[in-house]
């Protein structure tokens, strides 16, 4: 089982933002192992834009459907690539 939070904090005397999601195959796309196409619809990109939105203010609106976050990670995985993925289609 993974760590809960609290224990997390003891141990590295920090607060916890959130919790990602353990998706493997996003992991391995964000490493350039894998296809970008759909990390916009990830659990490990979600959660992680959930935690950043929760935290940050927004300097643009986000495509309607889609956190701030979100839709800059996509944009940041893809770049460099070749593979086209639009966050504001």
């Amino acid at each position: 089982d993974p760590y809960g939070p609290d224990e997390v904090e003891a141990t590295i005397g920090c607060r916890v933002l959130g919790a990602v999601t353990d998706d493997g195959a996003a992991a391995a796309a964000l490493a350039g192992q894998g296809s970008t196409r759909r990390l916009r619809r990830s659990g490990l990109l979600r959660s992680a834009a959930g935690i950043v939105d929760r935290h940050l203010a927004p300097t643009e609106p986000a495509p309607a459907g889609q956190s701030q976050a979100t839709a800059a990670a996509a944009d940041t995985a893809a770049a460099g690539t070749g593979e086209e993925v639009s966050a504001h289609a």
